[in-house]
Order: structure tokens, then sequence, then C-alpha cells
């Protein structure tokens, strides 16, 4: 593993535990995650096991993964796009969390990928994303998150752990 990575696993792993403190993950043993881009389960998935293994599952999609197929009885991996929501429908209202690791913002088309975010969360449903550049990227995406979702009952929360700024948006 390179430096790289191995940085982006700690950041991952701080990421992971100030969301569960800061949103009150606790009795995850009903809860259903999704890994949005999950990079085959190699960081944020594995993390989320580790640090929780009380979670009922997590569904890993990821659009490079080479196989629909992994060997977890916890994970559900699939080759899958965000922004795309033929396969969503499956897990239409039954997500209640949902994160992606430095990736939600760079999906090619992120009102897409927020509708869809949308429409898998129940109500309560939590989406959690670090954004490394806040000032240079938040400007556009609060506005379209806001744009895409204010209708729709959901909130937007900006927060920071050390490295990060943090956008959670929770469906009411």
């Amino acid at each position: 593993m390179s430096d790289l990575h191995i940085e982006q696993a700690y950041d991952c792993r701080d990421f992971l535990r100030e969301s569960a403190s800061k949103l009150n993950w606790t009795e995850l043993e009903k809860d259903t995650f999704m890994d949005i881009e999950c990079a085959g389960g190699l960081i944020s998935t594995t993390f989320l096991l580790k640090l929780f293994p009380d979670i009922k599952k997590v569904i890993a999609i990821d659009t490079h993964l080479e196989s629909d197929i992994y060997e977890n009885p916890k994970v559900a991996y699939h080759k899958a796009d965000i922004t795309k929501s033929t396969f969503l429908v499956a897990w239409k209202g039954k997500i209640i969390k949902i994160i992606s690791f430095h990736c939600f913002n760079y999906l090619p088309s992120f009102d897409e990928a927020v509708e869809n975010v949308s429409d898998l969360m129940v109500p309560n449903g939590v989406l959690n994303q670090p954004l490394k550049q806040i000032s240079q990227v938040l400007q556009l995406e609060k506005e379209r998150i806001i744009e895409i979702l204010e209708v729709g009952g959901v909130s937007l929360a900006i927060w920071h752990i050390p490295h990060h700024s943090v956008i959670t948006i929770r469906r009411f």
C-alpha cells in the first residue's frame, strides 16, 4: 500500500469515527449503509465493518469494480453508477446511511446522483461526504443540493473534522 493510500485509509477511519460521533451512529444492527464509489471495498467499506461490526448490511457500489461478487456476508458489492437509477430501484427508500469518501463531488452528473441518493434514503436517512476543497466546491454544490432537495424535505449541514469539511444531507 502506498503512502497516499495509507493516508487515505487513516483519513477515512477518522471521517467515519467523527461521523458516528456527530450523527450518533449507535445500534446499527438494523441499518443498511451504502458506500458510493467504494474502491472495491479496500478503504471505506473495510473501515465501516471494523469500526461498526453490528452493521446489518453494506451495499458497496463502484463504477470500476471488476465483478459484482466478492465474498463477505455483510457486504453486497455491485458494479453500478449512482447517477443511473436502473440498478438503484431495488434499494429505493431502504438505505439509512450513505457515505462517499472523496468521490461524490467528482461524479459525472452531480444532480442525478443527489436525486438518486434522495430516493434511496428512508426518512431521516443521511448522506455524509467529506470535501477537501470546501471553499472551491461548496458554492456550486450547496446551491445544487438545495435546488434539488429542498422540496423533498432534506436539510444540509456543513461541519468540520481535522483535514476535512463534511457535507451532511438528511432526508425528513
